[in-house]
């Protein structure tokens, strides 16, 4: 009886291990013909559009070696690490594979916001050289020099505050406190639709708004954004209707104070 239920079992066995030894042969012999060999990268935004930032000729040298290597045999995170780490404008970086001969790459890109200029209150309402004015985002990513990507920060609004601009490079965060309440005030006036040349920060919660007229706007980062530009609107569109002209307004109390004729010097303030 017993060598009975052993013979059943063998051949139970034998059944089941055939289709798996046919499976792996032909596994085995597929792999050894030309085929799941890389031959194509391809490179786009995470919605199939184009890259704003990052040239794709770029990313194309960085993963040339993986090219002409077996599909199965890459390991996607290594060149999203690889990725990651050379390009500073990638938020974010999917690789994935595609049979046969593919690898999917696809970025999500950081956004310039503005570009970042350290320096002393003497050189805060100055341009600083394009190798110290550095490509922010709105999370305070540096992602590049100015001298590095000219055409970006032409397009960009500039943000001024005070530090050693040698202690700032790409690849870093910026740690200015207020920072969201500076990237809501910018916002603030691109929905206005305010022409303005850029942000100076003379203390750690003080903005000063440079606008296309050479006028100021002189903001409390650590009051209500919204209700400070409001103010500035009706106020300013007063002052026209009345054919009056101002150097500056200060929104940081509860009236705006009106400087006809001079700035606010930031070195006795």
């Amino acid at each position: 009886m017993k060598r009975k239920q052993v013979k059943v079992l063998l051949q139970k066995l034998t059944r089941s291990a055939v289709p798996v030894l046919v499976l792996a042969l032909v596994l085995f012999f597929v792999f050894q013909l030309n085929v799941f060999y890389v031959s194509t990268i391809d490179i786009h935004a995470l919605d199939e559009g184009s890259l704003s930032y990052i040239d794709v000729g770029d990313i194309e040298s960085e993963t040339l070696p993986f090219l002409g290597k077996r599909l199965f045999s890459i390991k996607t995170g290594e060149i999203e690490a690889l990725l990651d780490e050379k390009f500073p404008f990638i938020d974010r970086v999917y690789v994935s594979k595609r049979i046969p001969d593919t690898i999917l790459i696809r970025i999500v890109e950081h956004q310039p916001s503005f570009v970042l200029s350290m320096g002393s209150v003497e050189t805060l309402f100055s341009e600083r050289p394009a190798d110290e004015r550095m490509i922010v985002d709105q999370s305070g990513n540096v992602l590049a020099a100015c001298a590095d990507e000219p055409d970006v920060c032409s397009d960009l609004k500039g943000l001024s505050a005070i530090g050693n601009p040698l202690m700032t490079s790409p690849g870093d965060t910026v740690s200015l406190p207020y920072f969201e309440a500076l990237v809501a005030l910018s916002h603030e006036l691109s929905v206005s639709g305010i022409d303005y040349s850029g942000i100076a920060v003379p203390h750690e919660s003080v903005a000063v708004v440079q606008f296309a007229d050479t006028s100021r706007g002189v903001f409390s980062l650590s009051g209500n954004i919204s209700a400070q530009m409001n103010s500035y609107v009706s106020t300013t569109e007063s002052l026209n209707l009345e054919g009056r002209t101002f150097k500056e307004i200060d929104f940081r109390f509860n009236q705006p104070v009106l400087r006809v004729d001079k700035y606010s010097d930031w070195m006795t303030e």
